[in-house]
């Protein structure tokens, strides 16, 4: 009967330590990250942008954030479109993306335009580029 009354004690000490308040068990042991990345897109902006849409997305599809100056736009689903026509004429983006980790972002830059010069006049090219 005494070691029934030493086991039931010493379960009820575990129980309450594991309910400490102080030290919580966490969850979720992945790492908290926020991503961020820039791209640009260089070029003649009356040639280029009618003609370009542009794509990010997120592998997780936690929520991707777009910020072109002021205007900040967040997409809950962890994807981004941007029409043909719809790119900010300032050609920068700036894309981020928060959560546990890890965090991946795929972005997609789609051109098109039928040349009218072979090859292609000096204000008909793009240039993307990515830092992050």
């Amino acid at each position: 009967m005494e070691q029934y009354h030493l086991f039931i004690g010493c379960a009820i000490a575990l129980l309450l330590q594991s309910c400490y308040k102080a030290h919580p068990v966490p969850v979720d042991k992945k790492e908290y990250v926020s991503k961020k990345a820039e791209v640009f897109l260089e070029g003649n902006q009356d040639e280029i942008y009618p003609w370009l849409s542009f794509s990010a997305h997120t592998d997780n599809g936690k929520p991707i954030y777009l910020e072109n100056g002021n205007d900040k736009m967040a997409f809950a689903d962890g994807q981004c479109l941007l029409n043909w026509g719809e790119l900010p004429k300032s050609g920068h983006l700036v894309l981020r993306a928060e959560g546990t980790a890890p965090v991946t972002m795929h972005v997609g830059v789609t051109y098109r335009k039928r040349k009218e010069t072979e090859p292609p006049a000096e204000s008909e090219l793009l240039t993307v580029r990515i830092k992050g």
